[in-house]
């Protein structure tokens, strides 16, 4: 899959200003000249950030197009979605591996998505990762007790959702999860609700009715 074309990006930048025009969740997205790098800024005060970010690649705005969508359009209050949150792993050596984001619960006991973005060009490719950056890290999260869905995500062309979910607490391990067959689902809940797999339907975009998606005709019959 091909990197974000700058009409692409535009696109994003776009959706971002139309649904988020006073800057309260995203106050700066300026791309280079070129469409190659650039800088970003979140509002500390709407969203936890759990470090600085401040450089604008296309896992970014990726990301940026999916903040502004939870909390624009699936209902998700700000103050409960965290970027970059750090874990301590490994002895004796310790590293600390971040996750991309996350939105809590209201009463902030338990994590509701757990989420790792992916820039397009990286989506298929880096789904060997998944164990590691999402069942172990969400390990550290509390577990499948205290995590209930874990995330993995990309935005292509015509900002197409690319979503693949995991129900934790049905999945506990990496292991659990192949022996049930790689079970995903790829509708992102609305306002904590049940997460839900999308029907395809051969239609014009504009007559696409809630819960369905277009055919991806990108994809040769093998």
């Amino acid at each position: 899959m091909e990197k974000l074309t700058p009409k692409s990006k535009q696109k994003i930048i776009n959706y971002i200003q139309r649904l988020d025009p006073k800057g309260e969740l995203v106050t700066k997205l300026a791309p280079n000249k070129d469409w190659e790098g650039g800088t970003i800024e979140y509002n500390k005060s709407k969203l936890k950030l759990h470090r600085e970010i401040s450089q604008l690649n296309d896992e970014e705005y990726v990301r940026a197009y999916l903040v502004i969508k939870l909390v624009r359009e699936l209902m998700y209050a700000s103050e409960y979605v965290e970027l970059e949150k750090e874990y301590e792993a490994g002895r004796p050596k310790v590293i600390k591996p971040r996750i991309d984001m996350i939105v809590k619960t209201e009463d902030r006991q338990s994590t509701f998505l757990f989420i790792e973005a992916k820039s397009p060009d990286k989506y298929e490719q880096d789904k060997s990762y998944i164990e590691g950056q999402l069942f172990k890290l969400a390990q550290l999260e509390g577990g499948s007790g205290k995590v209930k869905y874990l995330v993995y995500y990309s935005v292509y062309e015509e900002l197409q959702d690319k979503t693949l979910i995991i129900d934790f607490p049905a999945n506990k391990t990496y292991e659990d999860w192949m022996l049930n067959g790689f079970v995903s689902l790829d509708r992102l809940p609305k306002e904590y609700g049940i997460a839900r797999k999308a029907v395809y339907a051969n239609k014009d975009s504009s007559e696409l009715e809630v819960g369905e998606k277009n055919l991806d005709r990108k994809v040769s019959k093998e």
